[in-house]
């Protein structure tokens, strides 16, 4: 199985801005699965959301989204439930940090 970015999303950003992230799950040829369920364990700061890709369906692509909207930092897990006997769940761990930009001088 070939998970990229190897098995974690780094979240990080500025208060008001877009912060996402895109991981792709790819199953060996001789070890396909398919996902069947995927589940945060805290899901407070973050939305995802599971597809195959296109067009061949050989893969996911697992797309998280922040949600926290102030200044800070946090850690959640995502858990997929693979109809696979050797791994029947892939851990995906989720690392945000939402900043705030610095004022820049003015120059006077």
């Amino acid at each position: 199985m070939d998970i990229r970015p190897k098995g974690s999303v780094r979240l990080v950003g500025y208060v008001g801005s877009e912060i996402r992230q895109t991981v792709t799950i790819i199953p060996e040829k001789k070890f396909q699965f398919k996902i069947i369920d995927a589940t945060a364990k805290k899901g407070e700061n973050i939305t995802y959301e599971l597809a195959e890709q296109k067009p061949d369906s050989s893969g996911y692509v697992l797309t998280v989204v922040n949600k926290k909207q102030e200044k800070g930092r946090y850690f959640d897990t995502i858990s997929l439930k693979t109809t696979s006997k050797i791994r029947p769940e892939i851990h995906i761990r989720v690392y945000g940090d939402v900043r705030v930009k610095k004022e820049q001088p003015t120059g006077k």
